[in-house]
């Protein structure tokens, strides 16, 4: 944002998480009030809710942070953060006020707030020294017009009421969907959902405590593949119609074994032997795609499929042909896992070492007939 900007649009929330509705309504706002940018406020201490999950106010302004960066015209302020306590829109406005003198402050609220706003914190303050903008909602009527003519009347408020198309999603939306292993990808911007995923929130306890063992076990590179293969595991199990849930464990644990087995494939075995006695997982279906993941077998299961292939192809992994396999991935599990199973069969053969015995019977398996 220009060091001395003269429009500065103001959005405020608890961004738990922040999500691509609150993107693009701060991109859109700023386009038509030609705003010279808007500034992203994450609550310390939110006035009107509860702040839901393991989530402190710092993490929810890193996300928010990472939402924003490489987005032209949004940046984040950490000024709620730094005040501490519950986090009024009239202080900040006050402090804004100060730090931007001569600035005209444009505070962002979904419409419906707009019947509100009179009972907020100080509105009076408000009211004198920022206008707001209220963006309606698909479906919604709450009255806001009326309301915004009430403002304008008896407060001298200057409300302005857009009309935009913004997605239907919300932080409560994304919270479910993460807690129930279904994927988060085109709701949350990548970096967020990475985020998510790496630091545990939203999750099950059982999946957290799961987490934090693995967490002190592998290398910070190591946990972090191991995170990116139980986003993609999620996304994939949705994808091909198989049970997320256990995709989501047997992704979390597929590397349990990789802080003390270095074996190129006996991790394997041995992170099913680890899920079992150290993470208490009775479920034989993910025990065997844990057991299966780095070599496949004859009579492969889906969930053995998806584990292999997404720990192939998660977005940590950069290596000639990964885009393809991504590629083959988004409409057919069968071709992809081909694909990937024949190239690392070529690549272990080319280096002149023996191919596991039952890679061979699963590429005979897999080979399309022609």
């Amino acid at each position: 944002m220009d060091v001395s900007p003269h429009r500065i649009g103001i959005l405020g929330g608890t961004f738990n998480p922040i999500h691509q509705g609150h993107i693009l309504m701060a991109q859109k706002v700023r386009e038509a009030l030609a705003l010279d940018g808007v500034l992203l406020i994450p609550a310390a201490d939110p006035p009107h809710k509860e702040v839901d999950g393991h989530v402190s106010a710092q993490q929810r302004y890193n996300m928010a942070r990472l939402a924003a960066a490489g987005a032209e015209g949004l940046a984040v302020s950490d000024i709620e953060l730094l005040r501490g306590g519950i986090s009024y829109t009239a202080d900040t406005v006050l402090e804004l006020a100060a730090r931007y003198p001569g600035a005209r402050l444009y505070v962002i609220v979904g419409s419906d707030l707009i019947c509100d706003l009179a009972g907020w914190h100080d509105a009076g303050t408000l009211f004198r020294l920022a206008a707001f903008v209220g963006v309606k909602r698909a479906g919604q009527n709450c009255g806001d017009e009326a309301a915004a003519a009430l403002l304008r009347s008896e407060h001298g408020a200057d409300v302005t009421l857009l009309d935009i198309a913004v997605p239907p999603v919300s932080s409560t939306l994304v919270r479910e969907r993460v807690y129930a292993a279904l994927p988060a990808e085109g709701l949350i911007p990548g970096p967020v959902e990475a985020y998510i995923y790496e630091n545990g929130l939203y999750f099950p306890e059982d999946i957290r405590a799961m987490q934090a063992a693995l967490r002190e076990t592998l290398s910070g590179e190591r946990f972090r593949h191991t995170m990116g293969v139980v986003r993609t595991a999620v996304t994939l199990a949705a994808r091909f119609g198989a049970d997320s849930k256990k995709a989501r464990l047997a992704a979390l644990l597929h590397d349990s074994a990789r802080g003390e087995d270095k074996g190129s494939l006996s991790h394997a075995a041995t992170g099913a032997y680890l899920a079992r006695t150290v993470y208490h997982v009775a479920d034989e279906e993910v025990l065997r795609a844990i057991r299966l993941h780095t070599t496949l077998a004859k009579g492969a299961g889906k969930l053995d499929k998806i584990i292999y292939i997404a720990d192939m192809i998660e977005p940590g992994r950069d290596f000639p042909g990964v885009e393809k396999l991504r590629l083959l991935a988004e409409t057919d599990l069968d071709a992809a896992v081909y694909a990937g199973l024949r190239d690392t069969v070529e690549y272990v053969r080319q280096a002149g070492k023996t191919v596991h015995p039952d890679s061979l019977d699963a590429l005979k398996e897999l080979t399309p007939q022609e």
